[in-house]
Parts: structure tokens; C-alpha cells; sequence
């Protein structure tokens, strides 16, 4: 359960003894203006919300997803009433195992249920058995809140039903439209996974995974009835692609094994390549002029502009190699940024080669970390024109994810380099932070991450780094 359904458990519990209906519009606004005091950004968590209750189109939530080959049979519909989405949809999501009455009482079911999708075929035999008597503990419930099933049709072969309410669980714009993206994308694949070919594909897929791997899956979604072999391969199958929906078809149409599906979710990682881990940890090694030179070498421009900012009395910044005219303002606006990466003819700085910039009192691990995107643009050709666009143009949802991905990626690799020669406390810090913040923000789609922050004990190994800097530099 999403910390806005417990929020809602709270709020509804006092209703449900009194057999209130569900929320209205006053009880709504109550909703958001409590949800919206526990979040960071309060002022775009109300601004996100009250868009929502007024109603948004489905062109304007989904126009930003990828294309995919399923679409023309599929008729998306968005529910922004937290009521009319339980009259329509709570029986039908009863009936097809999405959810049990026992685990989602009708009451929460609009805040805690993202969205599900339905075979508009199936709608015949669900009417009849609305009218059994299977159907009463759900049409009783509604009845309690003052609802009533109502009769369902669809104009295409498949039906998805998204919920926005429930995407806003971090009360900010680019939570919401991630969110919002990767279910859209989820139910999709459902679709994509109804037919047969795809069903005998994703079941040999599952086989191919160890043990381990079977269960890590399952751990990470424990409220769905996996011993349905239908429901694990389908649920499988979308949260696999979930976030690359139009690799799913790369992976039906080949033979790919599990290994291969995971690289091909993100097209510009490089954590799990062996060959470039090798290289990177031998470039690690290398003292600061070396690896500057060999990076040049590579026809890799290098800037180094002034921060502005105190540079380190007793540890190596990268202006004490050289310095070049320019601040580094002229790139970068964000406070404390060390460094970034420019496609070649992205600025002015990087006409005649793909550049990275350092602020000069930047630590070593920051060119190996930018040196680290500029391998990944080569591996991604599609990354540049997405960042000379994103100067002057707000970015998509996915291309928000593109840049979550792209710098989780690195931060994976550096994590392995920080007991490497040249690596001093600084940069053992700046490391372990970054994990952690870039952990936070994927912790709504990417459960490895938050497993990863445990298994390598990184918070304690910050607090360790934390002090160490205190004692050996401070003192």
C-alpha cells in the first residue's frame, strides 16, 4: 500500500463506521491539502493535484509515452473521480483478480489501485456474474458507500483504465508523469501479453531465470497471486518492460535471454558490461595529468572553469592541473555542480568535440564520472538530440527517466572504483551521497535500487566516509 492509501485508510476509516459514501469534493480537498503537507515540494504538490481534480485529457497525460504497435486496438480512459472509478470499476477488478475484497475494501480502491486493463470480451461473462449471487459481497460494499455497479461497454478489442489520483504519491511533476508513463506502458504490455505467441515466449523467459531471481521478483510484489502461473507470467512480462515498452517487441521477435532483456531496458548503461568496466578501472588508476591526457587522447575536450567556490586546503581539485578562462556559470546554473558532459555542437564549448566540464575544485572521481556519459552517448546515439533540446524545452516523462537512468548508471560504476589509488575521502562522499539521492528518486519504480542501498550498507558507509573527512580534514 502507497503512502497516500494509508493516508486515505485514515481519513475514510472514521466514514466506513458511519457507512459514509465515498469522498466528495470538500472531503477531496482535505485529501490534498493533507498530502501535500507531508511532501517536500508542498506548493507543486498542490498545483499537481488540483489539476488532477479538475480533469486531465487522456492526450494530455499520455502523449509523451512511446508509440507501440498494440495501440490501435486499445481504448484508454482516465478516471479522475475517485467515485465513479469504484461504481464502474471495482467489481469488474473483483472479478478479474486484480484485487480481492479482503486486501482493498471498495473505500480504498480509487487510492490505491493505479489502473488495471480488461478484454473488452470479457464483459459478457462479467455481466452475468454481476447478477450471481458470486457477485453480492461486491455489490454490497458498494452499496454501503452509496454506489452501484454500472454497466460496462468498450469500442476496442482491449481496455486500460488509468486512475491519476494515485500517481502523485511524491506530490511532484516528474513523480506524477513517470508514474503515470510506466503504468500506462505496464497495461499495455498486458495487451501486448494476451496473445498466444507472446504467453510461450514470456513462460520460457521466467524458466531462464534462477532461482534466486524468481523469488527476488516475487518478493518485490507481494500482493499478487502468483500461484496464477497466467498472472506471474503476465505481471513478469510488464515489469520487465515496463519502462522500455517497445523493447518488449524487440524480445518476441528474437531469441534473447534474461541477461540480454535487462541491457535492453536501458540502452545507454554500462554497469553490467564487462569490457567497460575493465577499462574504466584501468583509467581509475591512472595520477590526474595522465588521465587527462589520455581522455584528450580520445579526442575528449576538457574544460576546467572556475567555481567561484572555496577550492580543498588538503586534497586534489582539479584546478591545481590548470584552469581554464570562463566561469562555471556559463554551463551550469545548478549550486554545487562539479561537472557536466556537452554533445558535440550543444554549446558553444563543445562545437568542434564532445566536451566535459569541470568546476576547478572539483575531486578526481568527477572527470572519470563525466567520462562515464561520454561513453554512454556513444553507446546511445539517440541521447543528443534529447539534451541540446532540453536548453530550452521542459523534458518528456521519459526523458526525465532517461536522465535518472543515465546518472544511476554511472554512480554504479564509480561505486566499484572508490577504493582505487587516486580516490580520496572526498570523493567517497560525493559517490555514496549520489547513490543515495539517486536511489530516493527511483524508489517508485525500481525496487533494485532501494536493495542495493541495503546490501552495500552505503548510508552507513557515508556516515563512516562522513567522519573520516571530519577527523583527517577538519581537525
Amino acid at each position: 500500500m502507497n503512502s497516500l492509501a494509508i493516508l486515505f485508510s485514515l481519513i475514510l476509516s472514521v466514514s466506513a463506521e458511519t457507512k459514509a459514501p465515498a469522498l466528495n469534493s470538500q472531503q477531496l480537498d482535505q485529501f490534498i491539502i493533507q498530502t501535500c503537507s507531508l511532501q517536500s515540494n508542498e506548493k507543486s504538490c498542490l498545483e499537481k493535484m488540483t489539476t488532477i481534480k479538475k480533469g486531465l485529457t487522456t492526450e494530455e497525460l499520455l502523449k509523451q509515452a512511446p508509440a507501440l504497435k498494440i495501440d490501435s486496438s486499445i481504448q484508454t480512459t482516465i478516471i479522475n473521480d475517485p467515485s465513479h472509478f469504484t461504481s464502474q470499476y471495482y467489481c469488474l477488478a473483483i472479478y478479474n483478480g486484480v484485487v480481492s475484497e479482503a486486501q482493498v475494501p471498495a473505500d480504498i480502491f480509487p487510492y490505491v489501485v493505479y489502473g488495471f486493463s480488461f478484454n473488452t470480451k470479457s464483459l459478457g461473462t462479467y455481466k452475468k456474474w454481476l447478477n450471481s449471487k458470486a457477485a453480492r459481497p461486491c455489490v454490497e460494499s458498494l452499496k454501503i458507500l452509496g454506489l452501484t455497479p454500472t454497466p460496462l461497454t468498450g469500442e476496442k478489442e482491449f481496455n486500460i483504465i488509468l486512475n491519476p489520483i494515485t500517481f502523485l504519491e511524491n506530490g511532484t511533476e516528474e513523480a506524477f508523469l513517470d508514474t503515470a508513463i510506466r503504468n500506462y506502458n505496464h497495461e499495455r504490455l498486458h495487451a501486448i501479453y494476451a496473445f498466444k505467441s507472446a504467453k510461450t515466449k514470456v513462460a520460457k523467459l521466467w524458466k531462464s531465470l534462477t532461482k534466486g531471481e524468481q523469488e527476488q521478483f516475487k518478493s518485490e510484489h507481494l500482493h499478487y497471486n502468483f500461484n496464477n502461473k497466467d498472472i506471474l507470467y503476465r505481471e513478469f512480462f510488464s515489469f520487465t518492460f515496463e519502462s522500455a515498452p517497445e523493447e518488449a517487441y524487440t524480445f518476441l521477435s528474437n531469441t534473447i535471454n534474461y541477461s540480454q532483456v535487462k541491457k535492453a531496458t536501458c540502452k545507454s548503461c554500462l554497469a553490467d558490461d564487462d569490457d567497460f568496466k575493465a577499462k574504466i578501472q584501468a583509467l581509475s588508476q591512472l595520477s590526474p595529468k595522465d588521465l587527462l591526457a589520455k581522455l584528450e587522447e580520445e579526442k575528449i575536450k576538457v574544460l576546467i572553469l572556475s567555481s567561484g567556490r572555496k577550492n580543498p586546503s588538503k586534497l586534489f581539485y582539479w584546478g591545481q592541473i590548470r584552469e581554464d578562462k570562463g566561469h562555471l556559470t556559463q554551463i551550469s546554473a545548478i549550486e554545487g555542480a562539479m561537472g557536466k558532459t556537452l554533445c558535440q555542437g550543444e554549446k558553444p564549448e563543445s562545437l568542434d568535440a564532445t566536451t566535459i566540464v569541470l568546476a576547478s575544485d572539483s575531486p578526481y572521481s568527477t572527470l572519470i564520472h563525466e567520462y562515464i556519459h561520454v561513453m554512454q552517448i556513444k553507446k546511445d546515439v539517440s541521447w543528443c538530440p534529447v539534451s541540446k533540446r532540453l536548453w530550452t524545452e521542459k523534458p518528456a516523462a521519459t526523458e526525465i527517466r532517461m536522465v535518472r537512468d543515465r546518472e544511476w548508471d554511472a554512480r554504479l560504476v564509480l561505486w566499484n572504483l572508490l577504493t582505487g589509488p587516486q580516490m580520496n575521502v572526498e570523493d567517497q562522499i560525493i559517490v555514496a551521497e549520489g547513490i543515495l539521492r539517486e536511489s530516493e528518486g527511483r524508489k517508485n519504480f525500481d525496487p533494485n535500487a532501494a536493495r542495493f542501498i541495503s546490501d552495500n550498507k552505503i548510508q552507513l558507509y557515508l556516515q563512516q566516509k562522513i567522519e573520516e573527512y571530519k577527523k583527517a580534514i577538519l581537525k
